[in-house]
């Protein structure tokens, strides 16, 4: 069996759909299928080294960097080197993203959010147009749908119309070796995220920090690690105007052992975001013992469950208490051990893989 998979929306490797599709290149780089994957040159210089290096069967596309012609491609166009591989059937693993009507009836995708419908103005006129409307046209003419928490196979039922028997849940994995190499602990805040506004909540974090008792403020500082995104310069003119350039860390984009390190280094881990699909960070932040303070919002406690402190992430002044009270518990030991069972990579690509065979043996 020939699989495709589109990988149209990487993201220069630095998001969380990059990660998803690195985790799935690596488990298809070792499954018994042979595997295309279709991706443009301004992204394939991106990849990893080492999936590059695998039996993986990579057609990359000379395109010019551009947000519509990427789009008219992936359409239009990119059908036809489906056809001209010969793949039996095609994975895209950012459907809330890029879709296309070919081959009908032989695609699979897995869907990520619809966070334009919970947070106003997180994108343009035209990319909320595009999603509004484009995704769930073509989304029908998929043959397997899987959402990555039951809070958005819900999001697909209430705003597109789709019965919930039509989106099969399947849970995003992590990477039990992203672990810190041994550093010392620091009186740090951690919150791994892309700079986004509003959408990530940095404001409210930067107000809560603000209300924090005097003893707190002046021996910890926050750290944002993520890469700047739209909206990024909202929270550092906020940050300057609250006299905050001291007191928060903004890393940008970090390698993963990097990253590690931060979740070693951190006293306390937060997440304060209003609205999310999934929550990569967190099994990470779980995986390095880190106490968590997150946002009160069903898909965290889907995530998460009891084991974690949940503060009202529209509240500056719930959330500064939440994070106090956070900061006087004794550190997790191997506390979140049973939970993260419950989040694994090759279960969640086993169903993908298992899907795409199903619907090629129904032809």
């Amino acid at each position: 069996m020939k699989i495709g998979i589109c990988c149209f929306a990487y993201d220069e490797g630095r998001s969380g759909i990059s990660e998803y599709i690195n985790q799935a290149l690596k488990y298809f780089s070792t499954c018994e299928s042979e595997v295309y994957c279709f991706i443009p040159s301004y992204e394939f210089i991106h990849l990893p080294k080492k999936i590059k290096e695998t039996q993986l069967k990579f057609v990359v596309i000379n395109l010019p960097k551009s947000k519509m012609l990427e789009l008219f491609f992936t359409y239009i166009l990119l059908p036809f080197y489906y056809l001209k591989t010969g793949v039996d059937c095609v994975f895209y693993p950012a459907g809330n993203r890029r879709l296309n009507f070919f081959p009908l009836g032989r695609t699979v995708t897995t869907f990520h959010d619809l966070s334009q419908y919970h947070i106003e103005g997180k994108y343009d006129v035209f990319r909320t147009f595009y999603i509004k409307y484009f995704i769930p046209f073509f989304l029908k003419r998929v043959g397997h749908i899987f959402a990555i928490s039951k809070s958005t196979q819900v999001d697909i039922v209430n705003f597109f119309g789709f019965k919930e028997s039509e989106i099969e849940v399947n849970y995003n994995g992590f990477e039990p070796s992203l672990l810190g190499r041994t550093v010392e602990k620091k009186k740090e805040i951690l919150y791994v995220s892309r700079i986004e506004h509003p959408g990530k909540n940095h404001l409210n974090l930067l107000k809560a920090f603000r209300k924090l008792p005097e003893a707190i403020q002046t021996s910890y500082e926050l750290v944002f690690a993520g890469k700047e995104w739209s909206g990024a310069e909202v929270v550092k003119e906020f940050i300057v105007k609250e006299n905050l350039q001291d007191k928060v860390i903004m890393t940008g984009f970090l390698e993963s052992q990097e990253l590690a390190d931060c979740y070693t280094r951190a006293s306390l881990f937060v997440h304060p975001s209003l609205f999310e699909g999934f929550g990569l960070p967190l099994l990470e932040a779980m995986n390095n013992d880190l106490n968590l303070c997150v946002s009160d919002i069903p898909v965290f406690r889907e995530v998460c469950g009891e084991s974690v402190i949940y503060f009202d992430a529209n509240s500056p002044d719930d959330m500064a208490l939440k994070i106090e009270r956070a900061l006087e518990l004794a550190p997790k030991s191997k506390g979140f051990n049973d939970r993260l069972k419950l989040f694994d990579w090759d279960l969640h690509f086993s169903k993908v893989h298992g899907s795409c065979k199903d619907l090629v043996n129904r032809r």
